[in-house]
């Protein structure tokens, strides 16, 4: 494909706009659900469920929030008594974040909606293919830490050279052409467990 061509198919905007087609209709489910967290709150809680006792920096980067989102959801979920701030020994104004007991019950009842979410989104979609666009943007991923010296350097640098992203959202821009505002998105004949 040619540079004009590339650019006319407004890749990064059919990214962009499947991501916010995902984050809306996560908002709307859970909101009908009256969880006690959001969707966003529920991505930085997986986090720390996934990776206990990292600083709030680190969370951060793993999620791809910046400093003031990060700073109002721990704080939010530490209210919630979700998760707890624990003072690092070696230095006096870091905290480690770790997740409490309410927060794991919190997180296994949203699980469940969360899957059920995904498995919708990419129904119709063959391993085969979700696996390629996974790989697609993975090597995107590489390919910008390459370049980059500023946001994918200093998250690489967080994780001590392992590149590891949030993209669940973006991956699924092979069902773009399936989402209809105002449609309803039916349940898969076949759920399975997936990667979050």
């Amino acid at each position: 494909m040619d540079k004009i061509n590339l650019l006319k198919s407004r890749i990064g905007m059919k990214l962009v706009r499947v991501g916010k087609m995902v984050r809306a209709i996560a908002n709307q489910k859970f909101s009908k659900a009256e969880f006690p967290i959001t969707p966003e709150q529920f991505t930085v809680l997986t986090a720390i469920l996934d990776h206990d006792g990292l600083y709030q920096r680190q969370i951060g980067a793993l999620t791809l929030k910046d400093r003031p989102n990060i700073t109002r959801i721990i704080k939010i979920l530490e209210e919630k008594e979700l998760i707890t701030k624990t003072p690092d020994s070696n230095k006096r104004k870091i905290f480690k974040i770790n997740i409490t007991e309410k927060g794991k019950q919190a997180y296994e009842m949203v699980l469940p909606t969360v899957l059920e979410h995904w498995q919708n989104i990419i129904e119709g979609i063959s391993d085969e293919e979700l696996q390629n666009c996974l790989n697609i943007l993975n090597k995107d991923v590489e390919i910008d830490e390459a370049k980059s010296t500023n946001s994918i350097l200093f998250f690489n640098s967080i994780f001590k050279g392992t590149v590891l992203i949030n993209i669940p959202d973006v991956c699924f821009s092979l069902a773009l052409q399936r989402f209809r505002i105002g449609e309803p998105i039916t349940n898969s004949s076949n759920p399975e467990v997936l990667p979050i």
